[in-house]
């Protein structure tokens, strides 16, 4: 489910939702001492909880880990590594956003770490192949759905967004097997999203999901989910700072795999008739 890169807390945020009390209550101990884990054996992890054997096991493989031994390998990897100077105050506005740029370095190196080659693979042959592209978000997630279907468009290819929420539905429900809903949604939780993106479905459509946790009601009605690890890690904080760096990151990488896909000779026909359009929005 994930790739070895992503750490522990922020594989717990991800699947919290979906966990049993039980899994929860060793997560909570991990995370109270974290420094244990990689000194203890599973049954002496489970003696210390208060849990059977099989539940610490079972807690691992929900958090991705294929067992104990590559949890303990993580945990030491994670908390021999930490660096203790990021926390260090910095002076100044200049410094505060330099500090801040620093985040966005570091996260984007987490932005790709829960993806794989088939996944996206699957969903630009989709994207490319599809008679129709319907882009759909609401809220903060708008932005960067707008700017994808753009992006689309500028590639020749049939882009398209619908902002209001009932005429998103309206749309969804005359796609067909040919066509393609892109959907965003940061949370996997927004009403209205989940409507259009259940709609799109029913009618036939292939369903593409962009968001932050695997174990969403949006994930569940998908065909394929990109997901993009978000930055500040939590459900919490994505209500909280309601960032959609990772989600603007994967975007522009995603537009780059197709524009790879479509090949050079192609692409290259393809701006070429972009080229008049752009000329008569420039002012001398």
């Amino acid at each position: 489910m994930f790739s070895p890169e992503v750490p522990f807390a922020t594989r717990v945020d991800l699947v919290l939702p979906s966990m049993l009390p039980s899994e929860i209550t060793v997560v909570e101990f991990i995370k109270k001492r974290p420094e244990v884990v990689p000194e203890s054996k599973a049954q002496d992890l489970a003696d210390a909880v208060g849990v059977a054997r099989s539940t610490v096991i079972r807690t691992c493989q929900t958090l991705g880990y294929a067992g104990y031994a590559q949890l303990r390998v993580a945990l030491a990897r994670e908390y021999v590594s930490r660096d203790d100077s990021a926390a260090t105050p910095v002076a100044g506005s200049h410094g505060f956003v330099q500090a801040r740029m620093n985040e966005f370095g570091l996260a984007a190196k987490m932005i790709a770490s829960a993806l794989t080659d088939e996944q996206l693979d699957a969903v630009v042959a989709s994207l490319v192949g599809a008679r129709r592209i319907v882009c759909t978000a609401n809220g903060f997630s708008t932005a960067v759905t707008m700017d994808f279907s753009m992006r689309l468009a500028a590639m020749g290819l049939a882009g398209e967004f619908v902002a209001d929420y009932v005429a998103q539905q309206f749309t969804a429900a005359q796609l067909t097997a040919e066509d393609v809903c892109f959907v965003v949604s940061a949370s996997g939780q927004n009403e209205a999203t989940l409507r259009v993106a259940e709609i799109a479905r029913n009618a036939g459509a292939t369903v593409i999901a962009l968001c932050s946790f695997p174990r969403s009601p949006l994930a569940a009605i998908a065909h394929s989910t990109l997901i993009a690890v978000p930055q500040r890690e939590s459900f919490r904080n994505e209500l909280e700072h309601t960032s959609r760096l990772a989600h603007v990151a994967l975007a522009e990488a995603l537009i780059a795999l197709i524009l790879r896909e479509l090949g050079e000779d192609e692409v290259a026909r393809r701006r070429g008739r972009l080229i008049p359009v752009i000329g008569s929005n420039l002012v001398d």
